[in-house]
């Protein structure tokens, strides 16, 4: 991948399966932000191709793509007067909303931020954010189905 005349992301050959826990270590600039963007079908590489489990991620329909990966930046930029729990259903958008409260108060229990549920997402702080959109991440990837699912985390804490 590169930006003008710099190569930020070159020769990756990497095999992820579901279940693991890879890191990406390198300094500041490195491109390991880059190299998420590509992995989660943000960015399209300059050059080689991204599958996910056997299939071109670019041949992967955005909804289908949605609902086998979710993508936690490092920075997110949301402008709107909602609620943390409203925040957290936004994870549910690539399915039916049927059950989106129940799953969002599932997941916003799960980190720890269930008492934040009512507050309106722009009074919380730095890491009350974060760790809220950790929870939409993890609803955005929770199903019923058994198709392999995938989270990935860019400078989460």
């Amino acid at each position: 991948m590169r930006i003008g005349p710099r190569t930020l992301v070159d020769a990756v050959d990497v095999e992820i399966r579901p279940g693991e826990v890879l890191g990406i270590l390198g300094p500041n600039g490195a491109g390991k932000s880059t190299l998420l963007r590509c992995l989660s079908g943000v960015r399209k590489p300059c050059a080689g191709q991204i599958t996910l489990d056997g299939e071109l991620l670019t041949d992967i329909p955005a909804k289908a793509l949605a609902r086998r990966r979710a993508v936690l930046s490092q920075h997110i930029d949301l402008r709107f007067p909602f609620s943390v729990l409203e925040v957290v259903e936004l994870g549910r958008a690539p399915y039916s909303r049927r059950d989106a409260r129940v799953i969002a108060l599932e997941a916003l229990e799960k980190v720890g931020a269930l008492h934040l549920a009512s507050q309106a997402w722009p009074s919380l702080s730095g890491g009350e954010k974060q760790r809220v959109q950790f929870a939409r991440a993890l609803v955005q990837i929770h199903a019923a189905e058994s198709r392999d699912r995938y989270l990935l985390l860019d400078e989460p804490t």
